[in-house]
């Protein structure tokens, strides 16, 4: 099963096109393509790969893409 997040990016596959211009800008592999005649969308297809750079973010046309707010928690002991 694929993955609809990875620690710094999550995507929404119902607003996704198909235009794979996130696959292009993507330089570390994270991002993949279901690419059936009758059901196209990207996937993540690997997410330890992600760098947290936002360049899907940045070019995606669709809104397919949103950041994951990342909360530090601390510890009292």
């Amino acid at each position: 099963m694929r993955k609809q997040q990875t620690k710094y990016i999550k995507i929404n596959t119902h607003k996704c096109k198909a235009c794979w211009d996130c696959i292009e800008e993507c330089k570390k592999g994270v991002l993949g393509k279901i690419n059936l005649w009758f059901h196209k969308h990207i996937v993540i297809k690997n997410a330890d790969e992600c760098c947290g750079c936002q360049k899907c973010i940045a070019v995606c046309p669709n809104g397919v893409f949103e950041p994951v707010v990342q909360i530090n928690a601390v510890v009292n002991k």
